[in-house]
């Protein structure tokens, strides 16, 4: 069968777009495309943000292609465009199957088959369920004997049994990547990105994330092996400029991430690459030098907030003086910093919110990020804030963790946009901001990571960054 994959268009720029010049390649849609494809499916990608394509653009694609199914990747701030692209899928090509997946689907499967014109929801992990499901199409099958599914039987809706994760994470196809536009994909707007994931699940449990909430506080990874296999498939076919590692949690296992970068070393790999890390505990000075040494340029680091009232509240298990010994270890090796912080967490002040801008200043990063505490469909804290009257805003698209969504005994909606205007403000257009980006770059020239016809380019990017802060 023919299957089209759609990535929506969100309602508006996410912060990784705005601020550090990120466009990723959304890998799990690659993943979805290499499975069907091994059961000989052809398989098309559009990524609408990406692509800069807009509705007219896939109505043009459906009436071209003639595909078979539409699968939609579905994350709430991209619902509302995306159930709108499948109701003009289902009126441009008769008969045509309409799939979604992703975090917005699993949680609200039943009200999407029930209530808009999706055909099939794929919950939790798709690559096996997916197959199945369009090998259903194909056949005429009983889609109730397929695990993980949702759909609709006449007019009830048909909720079938969990599928289990998938354990050995190594017999899944590599992501097709060749399906996607590769100079498309950017890190600062100018370099040229590829990315890839070595293991799925996080064991910290965030009241607020989605992923304990689609799988469990388990975590499941890649053998060292077979991520070194992709890392060098990936450099000898695409040559990237970085490969980022979209782990939730990277270093959860040290002696795996030691044999990664011992195999990476083995095989004289000149890649850089950057990763999400958990190690503010300790700051696994070992192990940081050593991924340096092998390539790793960008880290990342879920720090959450910035107050140590906070951060005893959420049992983060970090404090902050740890926070600063591992984002200075870090720093001193030259890797480009990126800390997430969360602000205005039920219980926070605008005292509170005030030390996490302090804390991002003080340790001086690279891209320090602000985002909003958001309920997810699904969460805990979805429940909790539901419950407890929180919830201000109802629309989907607003749930970026740019726009405050809820209001706390402390902040309203206004106070909470307002702080986070601030936040960007104080951290990114000040002149105490000039000499992070002066080292930054002598880092990157000296590394020889970028090279000096590259820094108009950068200077470009940086340009468009500035321009978007201030209209925060």
């Amino acid at each position: 069968m023919k299957v089209l994959l759609v990535h929506p268009h969100a309602a508006e720029e996410l912060i990784f777009k705005k601020v550090i010049g990120l466009q990723m390649q959304p890998i799990g849609l690659g993943y979805i495309a290499s499975s069907l494809q091994q059961n000989g499916h052809e398989v098309r990608i559009m990524d609408m943000p990406a692509e800069k394509k807009d509705s007219q653009d896939f109505i043009d694609e459906l009436k071209h292609y003639r595909p078979d199914v539409v699968g939609m990747y579905i994350a709430t701030y991209r619902s509302e465009n995306a159930l709108k692209l499948l109701e003009m899928a289902k009126k441009t090509v008769p008969g045509i199957k309409t799939v979604c997946g992703g975090p917005h689907s699993s949680m609200v499967a039943e009200e999407l088959v029930e209530e808009s014109c999706v055909d099939v929801v794929v919950c939790g992990e798709g690559e096996i369920t997916i197959k199945k499901v369009v090998d259903s199409f194909n056949s005429g099958s009983d889609l109730g004997n397929i695990k993980g599914v949702v759909f609709k039987r006449g007019g009830s809706v048909v909720a079938t049994e969990p599928r289990p994760l998938i354990e050995d994470l190594d017999r899944l196809p590599w992501p097709s990547r060749n399906l996607f536009d590769r100079d498309r994909y950017r890190l600062m707007d100018h370099l040229n990105i590829a990315t890839i994931v070595s293991s799925r699940g996080c064991t910290y449990g965030c009241n607020y994330c989605t992923v304990p909430a689609l799988y469990g506080n388990r975590w499941r990874a890649r053998s060292p092996m077979d991520v070194v296999d992709e890392m060098e498939h990936v450099q000898n076919k695409y040559d990237p400029d970085i490969l980022m590692f979209l782990d939730d949690n990277f270093d959860l296992e040290d002696d795996r991430v030691w044999e990664i970068c011992e195999e990476i070393d083995r095989r004289n790999l000149e890649l850089d690459w950057g990763c999400l890390s958990g190690g503010l505990q300790d700051g696994k000075p070992g192990l940081t030098k050593r991924m340096s040494e092998v390539g790793c340029r960008v880290i990342g680091y879920n720090l959450e907030t910035g107050s140590q009232k906070s951060i005893d509240t959420l049992n983060r298990g970090v404090s902050l003086d740890q926070a600063r010994e591992a984002l200075k270890l870090s720093g001193d090796l030259g890797m480009i910093r990126i800390l997430n912080i969360v602000i205005g967490f039920p219980g926070e002040t605008r005292e509170d919110i005030q030390q996490s801008i302090d804390f991002a200043k003080e340790v001086n990063v690279e891209f320090p990020l602000f985002f909003l505490p958001t309920p997810y469909p699904g969460t805990d804290f979805h429940r909790t804030a539901k419950r407890q009257g929180m919830i201000e805003e109802l629309d989907w698209e607003k749930y970026t963790t740019a726009n405050p969504v809820i209001e706390t005994e402390y902040l309203d909606l206004d106070t909470l946009r307002s702080l986070n205007r601030q936040a960007y403000r104080e951290c990114y257009l000040s002149f105490e901001s000039i000499p992070r980006y002066t080292k930054m770059t002598k880092n990157v020239i000296k590394d020889g990571w970028v090279g000096l016809k590259d820094i108009p380019q950068l200077m470009v990017g940086g340009g468009i960054m500035f321009m978007n802060i201030t209209r925060f």
